[in-house]
Formats: C-alpha cells, sequence, structure tokens
C-alpha cells in the first residue's frame, strides 16, 4: 500500500469526526508542528529517513522530540479495531 497525502488528510477528518473538533489547532506555523509531533511523534530521519530531504528540514528546530501517541490519544474515541487500522501511522 503507497501511503500518501490522501491518507494522511482522510486520517485527520476521521480523528476530527471522533473527537467533534479539529486535531490540530495552532496560531503559527511552529506550534502547529508542535501541535502534530506531540501526537504523531516528532519527525527523525531514523523513523524517517526521506525527512532530511525536506527543502526547510535544517531550519526545523523542534521545541521537544516526541514519540508517537497516536493510539493513546485516540483510545477512548475508537473502537480497538479501528485503532489496528493506525498500524500504518
Amino acid at each position: 500500500m503507497r501511503y500518501d497525502s490522501v491518507c494522511c488528510m482522510f486520517s485527520c477528518i476521521l480523528a476530527e469526526l471522533f473527537m467533534r473538533r479539529p486535531i490540530f489547532q495552532a496560531p503559527n506555523e511552529a506550534s502547529l508542528l508542535d501541535a502534530i509531533g506531540r501526537i504523531c511523534g516528532t519527525p527523525t530521519p531514523a523513523v524517517w529517513p526521506d525527512v532530511i530531504k525536506l527543502p526547510l528540514w535544517s531550519a526545523y528546530k523542534p521545541r521537544k522530540q516526541y514519540s508517537r501517541q497516536l493510539r493513546a490519544e485516540f483510545a477512548v474515541y475508537a473502537p480497538h479495531r479501528l485503532l489496528q487500522w493506525t498500524i500504518w501511522f
């Protein structure tokens, strides 16, 4: 299976339907990247080797390194079988 931005967008929409609120809210881009990192984990070359190829990767300075919390964050919203679907993410 090929993972792309369509799959990512669908996952966010699905999460927002369960939560009944926007999943990522922030007043600026740096805060938004931090909010995404808190749930999805901070991107690193260890977990995403091609991240270093992104144009602004060298300028990205996360405030903190977060581990992925996706399953823990949505366990209260989604049944166990749906969370198994998130194994790809």
